[in-house]
């Protein structure tokens, strides 16, 4: 692949030789219908829409990557709720686990934490999972 700074030089140089507009786009079009060429070079198009894509790849790489980082503090986070719950107040009913893990925010599931060690039963913790909704 020829760099871009390479292509650039090339245009100038060929934009330098020519005195005329017309000769310009002469010795252009001659160039155009060069099979290789349009193999070997990009519009300026072409590399804008490489260019956003790009972009938009690294963006869209990103914002999954921060996605991932979320979902696995919220995962860790309903974990140590439920494990909490479980040292304190022995077994934990499924449907509260499925409620714990129905909770979609890291501030609740802190609260939710301090509830699990704190409470003094099951249904009181039960009773503050029903508070935050």
């Amino acid at each position: 692949m020829i760099s871009g700074a390479a292509r650039e030089r090339f245009f100038w140089d060929l934009c330098a030789r020519e005195q005329s507009r017309d000769a310009f786009l002469a010795r252009l079009a001659r160039l155009e219908a060069c099979p290789n060429l349009k193999s070997e070079f990009m519009t300026i198009a072409e590399q804008l829409r490489a260019e956003g894509s790009r972009e938009a790849w690294e963006k869209g790489r990103e914002e999954g990557r921060e996605e991932g980082r979320n979902e696995g503090v919220l995962g860790a986070k309903r974990a140590a709720v439920l494990r909490a719950l479980e040292l304190r107040h022995g077994t934990v009913p499924k449907r509260l686990s499925e409620r714990v893990f129905s909770v979609g925010s890291a501030d609740a599931l802190d609260i939710l934490l301090e509830a699990a060690i704190c409470c003094s039963s099951v249904a009181e913790f039960e009773g503050r999972l029903a508070e935050l909704g």
